[in-house]
């Protein structure tokens, strides 16, 4: 869910300022003088050209973004994209008309007609920037597998770090055990009777204490 929201946030900041540029850009050369510029009809469509790449652009960052030439073969990668890039284009067509009719009203062009000038006058563009959506996708999706694996590494140094740890404590277990019974030994064989009982019972607790 956090990987979703943050491709949604990120396409949308970058296709909001764009749009903003734009329509910015229409506004101040509407503003001076001598031009005629209908402006609410060119932001609607062209601002709507740009602000409707945003569902598509994470379609296809969620579509395409494990698409690598080494794992599919160039034949196939580049078949797969040429046919992406024809349905989004197609589509993103179909979004353009879909919103300015909805703002603008009915249009005096039939929807196909409209369909056909938008395909044959920006089809280059289309292509273009489903290029580089594609290429921020799997530029994207590569970090992503990057950091994947450095918190593997990460899990998989701290996982070694515990079995060295543990290890080294099956190492000083016995030791310690070792060296009480021989202390024991040693107070069992000078007569100090009082001294062994004491130490017996403290080494006792204190083995129960440990495998509790």
């Amino acid at each position: 869910m956090q990987s979703n929201r943050s491709r949604w946030l990120s396409a949308a900041a970058f296709w909001v300022v764009v749009t903003g540029l734009y329509v910015a850009q229409v506004w101040w050369l509407a503003s001076r003088p001598g031009e005629r510029i209908a402006l609410a009809g060119v932001v609607v469509w062209t601002g709507g050209f740009y602000i409707t790449w945003l569902p598509l652009t994470v379609l296809v960052w969620r579509v395409t973004g494990s698409w690598m030439p080494a794992s599919l073969g160039w034949p196939r990668f580049i078949g797969r994209h040429l046919l992406m890039g024809a349905s989004v284009a197609v589509t993103h067509c179909v979004l353009v008309i879909g919103v300015a009719v909805a703002i603008l009203g009915p249009q005096r062009e039939p929807f196909l007609q409209m369909l056909w000038g938008q395909l044959r006058g920006r089809s280059y563009f289309e292509l273009i920037i489903y290029a580089g959506v594609v290429a921020t996708g799997q530029a994207l999706w590569l970090y992503s597998r990057m950091r994947e694996r450095e918190m593997q590494a990460a899990r998989l140094e701290a996982q070694l770090a515990g079995a060295r740890l543990s290890a080294l404590q099956a190492q000083i277990h016995p030791h310690f055990l070792f060296n009480s019974l021989h202390a024991i030994a040693s107070l069992a064989r000078e007569g100090r009777n009082d001294d062994v009982v004491r130490m017996i019972a403290d080494l006792s607790e204190l083995l129960r204490r440990v495998l509790e």
